[in-house]
């Protein structure tokens, strides 16, 4: 398993005294190698039950001094992300962490 951040901080909404709302998004992988149809529907409800434990169990982290995390949100379902000779295949999500920045 492996994360990737997609981009930089998107703003969804800007505030006069400089604060705003923003949006961090990034990638989750999983490998599985081999072509057994049963892993490959495997990967796709781990990373079903890591959204699960990510959304609603693992509890929000400190991002620093002036921000706060509001919530974790998958924004797209699980997919193949790539297919290799070797038979494996990764398996990607694509979450975003959503937080507030208050001006400095």
């Amino acid at each position: 398993m492996s994360m990737q951040q997609l981009a930089g901080t998107v703003v969804t909404k800007r505030f006069i005294d400089g604060s705003f709302v923003g949006a961090w998004p990034f990638a989750i992988y999983i490998r599985f190698a081999g072509v057994d149809t049963g892993k490959r529907i495997n990967a796709v409800g781990q990373l079903d039950q890591f959204n699960s434990w990510l959304c609603n169990e693992s509890g929000l982290p400190d991002i620093g001094s002036n921000r706060t995390a509001d919530a974790f949100e998958m924004i797209s379902l699980p997919s193949i992300a790539g297919q290799y000779e070797d038979g494996s295949v990764d398996y990607q999500a694509v979450f975003r962490l959503n937080y507030r920045q208050r001006s400095v």
